[in-house]
């Protein structure tokens, strides 16, 4: 079982000690045995002690200094990962992403953000926690983010906003309220989408593009459904989130 932590899973898989973890990993492995194209690596596996088809770790002679430099560089690599995918003004992008083959550093960063994803083509997940100033985004201030008229999320089918809590969690809110669709907001006369995210209503105009916000910090997340080749491969980027008081 994983440490009880404060953070979400991420947290608690990060609060493992060395042992604890490549434990857990050997457990993991043999109830979900790794595909063809991860052969090359698990022949390493035993070098360290890992023995996926029993589910077993046996560090034998490792140094136990060495088995912990490893857990915490890797850890620092994948945190470095997530920091890359920082894309303009604030959002970040999977790299890649639900499907990775080998490349192992990019699974890994994606699941420590989230468990899943679907094909770029399929659909795209960007997620943004700060405003335009980098500062954290919180609710005891008000917010709103602009999609001029000609850069609206790129998709062929529709795009959507959620919002979530720290740990990636919807909130409760008088309205029932935790996404926008984007195909049913307002525009305003200039043709542009404006979303306003607080915690208290913003007046019965903007009502119906309002996502309430909760008390403390919170995350957005942008979904693009069926997006179009200027999403994929970043071209046109969301706007940045900020501050309306």
């Amino acid at each position: 079982s994983l440490p009880d932590v404060e953070g979400g899973a991420a947290k608690r898989v990060e609060a493992l000690q060395p042992t604890k973890y490549f434990e857990e990993a050997a457990r993991l492995l043999q109830i979900n045995p790794p595909a063809a194209a991860d052969a090359p690596l698990i022949k390493k596996f035993p070098s360290i002690g890992i023995d996926w088809k029993s589910g077993r770790f046996n560090p034998g002679k490792l140094n136990s200094q060495a088995l912990a430099s490893a857990v915490n560089e890797g850890r620092a690599r994948i945190h470095a990962a997530n920091a890359a995918a920082a894309a303009e003004n604030g959002w970040s992008f999977s790299a890649t992403g639900g499907n990775y083959g080998v490349d192992y550093l990019s699974r890994a960063a994606a699941a420590r953000t989230g468990i899943g994803g679907a094909l770029p083509q399929d659909g795209l997940e960007a997620s943004t926690r700060v405003d335009a100033s980098n500062a954290r985004l919180q609710g005891g201030s008000r917010y709103v983010l602009t999609f001029p008229k000609n850069e609206l999320p790129p998709v062929n089918a529709f795009w959507s906003l959620t919002l979530l809590d720290d740990e990636g969690r919807m909130v409760d809110n008088m309205l029932n309220r935790y996404a926008l669709r984007g195909d049913r907001l307002k525009k305003n006369g200039d043709g542009s989408v404006t979303i306003s995210i607080q915690a208290p209503p913003p007046g019965a105009d903007k009502q119906t593009n309002w996502l309430p916000a909760p008390k403390g910090n919170f995350q957005l997340v942008l979904r693009l459904y069926w997006p179009k080749d200027d999403a994929i491969n970043r071209t046109w980027k969301p706007p940045a989130v900020k501050r309306a008081d």
